[in-house]
């Protein structure tokens, strides 16, 4: 009896102690400001001793230096000189590489070049944090919310290490969530006027990244919800014109011209000449010149013997499809692979299932009109990636692991990790003892199989200098 009596006060005090947990705005701040600059300790430790990893980095960085050695400003490539991908000449991923090889022409240096595009890469990553933090405040009051949520966006391996090199995910990244900024503000803040400034920035984004495309589709689903206001924001414009004229927004006038005349000259040229918006290199020149390409050899090659490959079931897939995801999130998959610690699996995947049960337990789609339509965002961008990409091309070639990637998902990245912190601190709502352990152990998990997990085991071949971090600190 003695030792029930003596857990019943322990629970009270507990109680007690827990109601006496506040998490206020001016410590959240302080947590996430700390946070941030974690996250730039990590960046500036993978800008200065990452090496040779980034995935497509030798091919970006031939594609600027074509830009860069052009004499016009011209976007437009008219011949293939064997420098470049073949359907390079007509690829409708090329504003980054146009943007950065524009940028070379005013700050080269015979010596630094590389190490100019590394930086720009750098604050590219940069902004995208900085925007998301902006994106949490706009989203939610829950403080909770925000340092979780921050806590996975600061700790996900693959995506701070991809800011350290030269990809034109970086620029993407950042433009798609920007997107998601202004779709916020249509759908919470009734601002009509972010509507055109998506419409111009996602074509920029389709620009930079073919893959954005359905994003922006879905975005584009999103508005339509409040398509007669903004109609009516459209017409009070028109008929006010004069007087709503000034410099800003002649500027934007301008500039989102020509932003429609590229997207026009890209996407609707090769949809009408080539049927495709991004065509294969066989609808540019000759098979036969085409198979002297190694990737354009190599993906005739998988799809002849690709009934010498056996199929997997549906589930099966799926099973194997989630675990590449985690590994390509919280691993390192590039030129090289850098197997990332099974046990954030186990962690992740059980954090998860708190979540699947949050969502079902708690959901409610009328009341929280906001969640969902982060959910349908981010949902309806993993399924196209998943299913109309990933599953197609597998049932296509046989190959499990081709354009697999992790980095795939993460144009909608911050989504997931709210729309996952908010669930998970949902079904802790009436205890923040609870939500300071799962935070805890989430950042923990997170910091020991990732950076440090890192540092412990990373050979010298990740290291300029060759020289792994493990030896240094012996």
């Amino acid at each position: 009896m003695k030792i029930i009596r003596n857990i019943n006060k322990l629970l009270k005090k507990l109680c007690e102690f827990d109601k006496k947990i506040v998490l206020s705005d001016k410590l959240t701040k302080c947590i996430i400001g700390i946070l941030f600059i974690w996250f730039l300790y990590q960046s500036l430790f993978f800008v200065t001793n990452l090496k040779g990893f980034i995935p497509d980095q030798s091919y970006h960085l031939r594609y600027i230096n074509i830009y860069k050695n052009k004499e016009d400003l011209s976007p437009i490539i008219h011949e293939w000189k064997g420098d470049a991908y073949p359907q390079d000449t007509r690829t409708p991923s090329y504003f980054y590489h146009y943007l950065l090889g524009n940028f070379l022409k005013i700050f080269h240096s015979d010596y630094a070049d590389y190490n100019i595009l590394r930086t720009v890469n750098f604050y590219f990553n940069i902004l995208t944090v900085l925007v998301f933090i902006k994106l949490t405040n706009k989203l939610t009051k829950n403080n909770w919310i925000k340092i979780l949520s921050m806590i996975f966006m600061t700790n996900t391996l693959m995506f701070t290490v991809l800011g350290a090199g030269i990809n034109y995910d970086n620029l993407a990244n950042l433009l798609s969530i920007i997107s998601i900024y202004f779709v916020i503000k249509i759908f919470k803040d009734k601002e009509y006027k972010y509507f055109y400034f998506l419409l111009s920035e996602g074509l920029l984004t389709c620009l930079v990244k073919v893959a954005f495309v359905p994003l922006l589709i879905i975005e584009l689903l999103v508005c339509a919800l409040n398509l007669k206001p903004i109609y009516k924001f459209t017409t009070s414009v028109i008929k006010n014109y004069k007087k709503l004229i000034n410099f800003k927004s002649l500027v934007f006038i301008i500039i989102s011209i020509i932003i429609f005349s590229l997207f026009i000259e890209r996407y609707g040229y090769n949809l009408i000449k080539y049927k495709s918006i991004s065509p294969s290199c066989d609808k540019l020149y000759s098979f036969e010149k085409c198979m002297t390409e190694p990737q354009f050899a190599r993906d005739q090659n998988l799809i002849k013997t690709s009934s010498t490959r056996e199929g997997l079931d549906f589930i099966i897939f799926t099973t194997k499809w989630y675990l590449k995801m985690l590994e390509g999130m919280f691993g390192l998959n590039g030129h090289r692979l850098f197997a990332y610690n099974t046990h954030l699996t186990y962690l992740i995947t059980a954090e998860l299932l708190l979540f699947l049960f949050s969502l079902i337990r708690y959901s409610n789609i009328k009341k929280e009109k906001l969640i969902w339509l982060t959910i349908f965002l981010a949902g309806g961008y993993i399924f196209t990636v998943f299913f109309y990409v990933n599953y197609r091309q597998f049932r296509s070639i046989r190959l499990f692991g081709l354009a697999m990637q992790g980095r795939y998902l993460f144009p909608v990245l911050s989504l997931m990790f709210y729309i996952f912190a908010y669930y998970s601190i949902r079904l802790l709502k009436y205890s923040n003892i609870l939500k300071i352990f799962l935070i805890t152990i989430t950042l923990i998990s997170l910091l020991y199989w990732g950076f440090f997990w890192y540092l412990r085991t990373a050979g010298p071949e990740w290291y300029i200098n060759n020289q792994p971090y493990y030896l240094l600190i012996k």
